[in-house]
């Protein structure tokens, strides 16, 4: 007698296919779907085979989605953050959002409403015989494929204007660790960058200068999620 239960494989398959509001009906009616629906691999086959594309907006304190292509009705996000009078996109990949308030920092897949609060981490101040004029931080949000693991990096400058020196330290959160781990620090100012690091190809991108001086031309740095490295990218040629 044939059995009543299909393979995973084959449920998988099927639920790949369907609207991100049937996921999560079926998320919540067993612990056998619900681990399906929250793996890498589904989530990966899920965006492979949909055809829904979704853009995130933020408004305020509000964040909104529209879908193509009608682009008149936005629908109103319910983001995990407990703190809601500053919400700050650190960037998206996969489905998944990286947000960010004052006290908090998720990854957050708004389709099945799953996120993980990141660790805080606290900023450390370094001690200077000069004035610290100004901090900056900058963020990048990607995916590594070699190990299936999301992570963020921030990065933070201190700048004496006074002496003309800076100091940067580089810290990495990964999603499968769940904690932050500390890089050696780097020469390059990305707090000149206008934007969150852009993902592309495995590496996150910022246009940035080696020196605040204004005197340096800018350059394409990239930070490799799989190798835990920088490196420059030459711009092309017509540029």
């Amino acid at each position: 007698m044939a059995s009543d239960v299909l393979p995973s494989e084959i449920l998988t398959e099927i639920f790949s296919r369907l609207h991100p509001q049937s996921l999560l009906r079926f998320r919540s009616t067993s612990k056998s779907l619900k681990s399906i629906i929250d793996s890498h691999n589904f989530t990966n086959l899920h965006l492979k085979n949909s055809h829904n594309f979704n853009l995130i907006l933020r408004h305020n304190t509000n964040l909104y989605q529209l879908h193509f292509p009608n682009l008149t009705t936005p629908l109103p996000l319910h983001h995990p953050l407990s703190y809601t009078k500053r919400i700050t996109l650190f960037g998206s990949c996969n489905g998944l959002i990286c947000i960010s308030s004052n006290t908090e920092t998720a990854f957050w897949n708004p389709n099945i409403r799953k996120h993980q609060i990141i660790p805080n981490l606290p900023v450390s101040i370094p001690q200077s015989e000069t004035k610290i004029h100004y901090a900056f931080f900058t963020y990048g949000f990607g995916f590594d494929p070699l190990s299936s693991d999301y992570k963020l990096i921030r990065i933070s400058w201190f700048v004496d204007l006074q002496n003309s020196t800076f100091d940067s330290y580089v810290r990495l959160f990964t999603s499968k660790t769940n904690s932050w781990k500390v890089l050696p620090s780097i020469d390059y100012v990305l707090c000149y960058a206008l934007t969150m690091g852009v993902f592309v190809e495995n590496s996150l991108h910022w246009i940035t200068v080696k020196n605040p001086d204004g005197l340096h031309p800018r350059l394409i740095v990239a930070f490799n999620l799989t190798l835990e490295l920088f490196n420059e990218v030459p711009f092309p040629d017509e540029i």
